[in-house]
């Protein structure tokens, strides 16, 4: 399972149709809206080792990109998921030792990074 967790359900949902496409219909993606979300998707599914969370790094209302890995690596089961980072700009705040950080250039499109996702994913 891949969840993508994007706090702008428009941007989320062009990220999904991308990575299924990226992806070849392989994994079971999910969308959350907030980094609760994504937790309660990880605890109602104990079942479905979670691959990757995709994560923005900041989000509107609660917690940010950095906060939700911290929580995920604290509760998710082994073999933990690889947490990908969505960020326009890198900034020491977003370098963790639990990110691969995808860095989107200005004006570069939900494809490009959908592809390099998938690359990480193989």
């Amino acid at each position: 399972m891949i969840i993508v967790v994007d706090d702008d359900l428009q941007w989320g949902a062009f990220i999904v149709r991308e990575l299924r496409q990226a992806c070849g219909g392989e994994h079971d993606i999910r969308i959350a809206e907030s980094g609760d979300e994504a937790l309660a998707i990880i605890a109602d599914n104990p079942d479905k080792a979670t691959r990757a969370v995709i994560t923005n790094f900041h989000m509107g209302d609660g917690m940010n990109g950095a906060q939700l890995a911290e929580r995920i690596m604290q509760c998710a089961p082994e073999p933990k998921p690889l947490i990908i980072l969505r960020t326009r700009k890198i900034t020491p705040e977003v370098v963790h030792d639990y990110f691969r950080v995808i860095r989107q250039k200005e004006g570069g499109s939900v494809r490009e990074f959908a592809n390099a996702v998938g690359t990480m994913l193989r």
